[in-house]
């Protein structure tokens, strides 16, 4: 499952990408994503049906982006 947004903020949503590589499945590893939504739905048992993306870009945050992201996201 992928975190789309802040933790701590409201607007952020969970997505099953379908198409993650091996590399980025890390627990929180911040990436900076481009992604379509499809039409499908993925069960994941106690959170229900998650909408399903197709990643098209994806890039690992820098360190300096990271503590700014989490700073500014505050």
């Amino acid at each position: 499952m992928v975190l789309v947004g802040n933790i701590n903020d409201v607007s952020a949503r969970w997505y099953k990408p379908e198409n993650l590589s091996e590399e980025y499945k890390i627990d929180n590893l911040f990436v900076r994503i481009t992604y379509s939504l499809t039409d499908k739905k993925y069960n994941c048992g106690f959170g229900g049906y998650k909408p399903i993306i197709i990643i098209h870009k994806i890039e690992r945050m820098k360190k300096w982006e990271k503590l700014f992201y989490c700073q500014y996201s505050h």
